[in-house]
This record gives C-alpha cells, sequence and structure tokens, in this order.
C-alpha cells in the first residue's frame, strides 16, 4: 500500500452505482416496460431522468426534516414524477413491476475479485443510502459478499451527503475519519465524506467531471480493479526492520497491528489511560497535514504533565470542538513533542492556537522551555490563526 494511504484501516463503499451496476441492471427490463406501454422513449433516457429525480427526492427528504423515508419509498416516488414527466399513463401494477427490477441488480463484473483483494488488508464496509432490510439482501443475495459491517443510512435518519452519515460511520467502526477511505462513484459522496474528514476514492466510471470544490478526491480510479492496485502495493518498513516493526511511528503513541503487512486489527475503543490519553491504533501521517492545533489542557494523572496535548488537522478533516463521539474526540499525544513540532514545521504547517501569542497557549510549558522551543525554531512564537 502506498505510503499516502498507510493510516487507512477500513474502506467504507457506496453501493448503488458503485458496487452495483444500476444502468446493466435496469436499463433492459425499463425498455421492455416502455414499449409495453406504448412509449418511444429510450430506456436510457427514461433511466436517467428517473435517477436524476431520485436524488432530487432525496436532498428534499433530508432537507425538509419531515421524517426518513427510505431508500426505496424515494426511488417509486421518482418513478412517478419521471412517469407523469414523458405522459406515460401508468397503473400500480406498472410502479411494483419497475420497483421489483431493484431486486434483480446485478454488481459490476470485477467488484468480487478486487474485494477478495482488498480483504487481505483493509475492513470492508457497505455504508449505503439503502433501507437496513434492502442492504442486507443485496448484500448476501446480489453482490455475494459478507461484509464486516453494513451502515444504512437509517441509523441517522438523513440520505448521504449529510454530514451525520459519515461521522455515525466513524463512530460505529470505532476509526478515526481518515483511518476510512470512502469508495464512491457518486462525486457528491466523495465530497461529503471528505467534508467530514474521511480519506475518498471516486470511481468515475463514466468520465464524468468532479465537483467544483477544493475538496478533492484522495484517489481516481475507473474501476474496483484500478483500485485494488492503487491501494495494495508493497508495505512500507524501515531499513532492515522485521515484519510488523514499527520504527518512527511510535513517536505518536502506541501503534498495534496495523501498520504492518498484516491484515490490521480493531482499534480499541475508548481511552487507554487516564487523564485524557489515548492509545491510537494507527500511526498519524504528516504528508497531509497543512494545519496545526495546539492546546495547552494537560489534566488528569498524565505520564507527561509537562507537554500539552497534541492535535494534527488536514486542511480538510476539521474536527469541530467539543466533539464528542468519543472515538475520535482526543488527540494522540507524542513521547517526542519537540521532535513532532520539528516535523510538522519542515512541512511549513501553518499554525492554530487558543490565543494569539503563543505562550497562554502552553500553560504546561515553563516560559524558559517555550522561548527555547521559538528560538530553536520548532514553533512559531504567534500562530496563523487564533482559536477563541
Amino acid at each position: 500500500m502506498g505510503s499516502s494511504f498507510d493510516g487507512v484501516r477500513a474502506l467504507t463503499f457506496d453501493l448503488f452505482g458503485t458496487v452495483l451496476d444500476l444502468d446493466g441492471s435496469l436499463v433492459p427490463p425499463l425498455a421492455t416496460l416502455l414499449r409495453s406501454k406504448g412509449s418511444r422513449l429510450g430506456a436510457a433516457g427514461f433511466w436517467a431522468q428517473w435517477r436524476a429525480r431520485q436524488r432530487i427526492e432525496q436532498y428534499q427528504d433530508t432537507i425538509l426534516m419531515l421524517g426518513h423515508s427510505g431508500y426505496l419509498e424515494v426511488a417509486e416516488r421518482a418513478l412517478r414524477y419521471t412517469l407523469r414527466l414523458n405522459e406515460i399513463r401508468f397503473e400500480q401494477a406498472d410502479v411494483e413491476r419497475a420497483m421489483g427490477y431493484w431486486q434483480e441488480l446485478e454488481p459490476f463484473a470485477e467488484v468480487r475479485p478486487a474485494l477478495e483483494r482488498l480483504s487481505s488488508r483493509f475492513r470492508l464496509v457497505a455504508l449505503s443510502n439503502g433501507n437496513t432490510d434492502f442492504l442486507a439482501y443485496l448484500a448476501k443475495n446480489r453482490v455475494r459478499w459478507d461484509f464486516d459491517e453494513i451502515i444504512s443510512v437509517d441509523r441517522v435518519g438523513a440520505f448521504k451527503p449529510h454530514p451525520a452519515v459519515y461521522r455515525r460511520a466513524t463512530q460505529i467502526l470505532a476509526l478515526e475519519p481518515s483511518a476510512c477511505l470512502m469508495v464512491s462513484a457518486n462525486s457528491f459522496d466523495v465530497l461529503g465524506a471528505r467534508a467530514c474528514g474521511l480519506r475518498a476514492a471516486f470511481v468515475n466510471r463514466r468520465g464524468l467531471p468532479y465537483e467544483d470544490s477544493p475538496l478533492q478526491p484522495d484517489l481516481t480510479v475507473t474501476s474496483f480493479s484500478e483500485l485494488a492496485d492503487a491501494l495494495l502495493g508493497p508495505c512500507l518498513r524501515s531499513p532492515g526492520a522485521p515484519k510488523g516493526a514499527q520504527g518512527d511511528a511510535r513517536m505518536f503513541g502506541h501503534v498495534g497491528r496495523g501498520a504492518d503487512c498484516d491484515r490490521p486489527s480493531r482499534p480499541p475503543k475508548g481511552p487507554a489511560a487516564e487523564g485524557g490519553q489515548v492509545a491510537v491504533s494507527v500511526p498519524l501521517p504528516l504528508d497531509g497535514v497543512r494545519v496545526v492545533g495546539l492546546t495547552g489542557v494537560c489534566g488528569g494523572r498524565s505520564p507527561l504533565p509537562r507537554w500539552p496535548n497534541v492535535e494534527a488537522r488536514g486542511l480538510y478533516q476539521p474536527r469541530a470542538l467539543g466533539d464528542d463521539l468519543g472515538t475520535h474526540a482526543s488527540p494522540a499525544r507524542s513521547t517526542n513533542f519537540p521532535r513532532l513540532l520539528a516535523e510538522l514545521g519542515a512541512r511549513r504547517c501553518r499554525w492554530g492556537g487558543t490565543a494569539a501569542r503563543s505562550t497562554a497557549s502552553f500553560p504546561a510549558l515553563s516560559d524558559a522551555e517555550f522561548a527555547r522551543l521559538v528560538d530553536s525554531g520548532q514553533i512559531a512564537s504567534e500562530f496563523d490563526q487564533s482559536i477563541a
């Protein structure tokens, strides 16, 4: 696996249009249905209209907050709208016939072989807009794959790209957002995941443009085969280190099996020690860090009472203050704080803190210690941005 994805522990897959081939599964039977209704409208065009209307129905369902309707219900509403839009007379039997086609969805041909490869390294998770029971049926009978977890938006009562969907998924998986890679053929899904701090892979099967946004995908491929090739490169170790060696990753706290070439173990849930110190199961990669937030809170019985907590933030991985999601609310402490600062400084990171003059942000440091760090160039005397 390439170094830029070394921290990824779980792949969260969209199903509809990403794993399951909606066009190939629905267009042929829709052609038969339209002919039976005397319509000359092409099935591909009708499906495109249906799919677009379905998205609108989903957005309306979430924005109006009138209660979560569920995937199949909004799909049926969109179907009725599209039939009326094209002045196609229909009866309830026609609607039921068309909705029945969703029970026969097939995955793209390369999906299962790629999942087999990816399962050797990652937890494979379905994260979908589909109804809970429908997803279970599709996974067992159509995809024919036993996912490590199936997470429906039913758990939060809103469709993707609502932020609660992605945040709830990281809580269920007990992983930092950056340890999850959202895999989707839908650009809005990639955008939603990136906005919540997840990594994301855009499976651009149809050569479509991406969203006009700075929240770009970490990886763009055209198939699951390309995805597996991109993620399953050689495992990186320190020169001469035996299998399982973690090297410098230990400076970020406790590191489990996840950094070696074996399949990663599930991370521990909750704090590993009193005083807020969190034992993280993955190293915190620095290559993508552009903003660093520092706080001076050192409560509880900490083994490092003279060093502040360190929180490394990616520019597009914001973590809200007061986040109570438990599994990723507390940052990891570094056992070599000056070295960590030097590493971040070498990457020309922007700095943020709780006060413009940095001494107020480091109550755990004496003035002399703080001045030494400033003089050595390991931290700046003023932050780029103050956080009140």
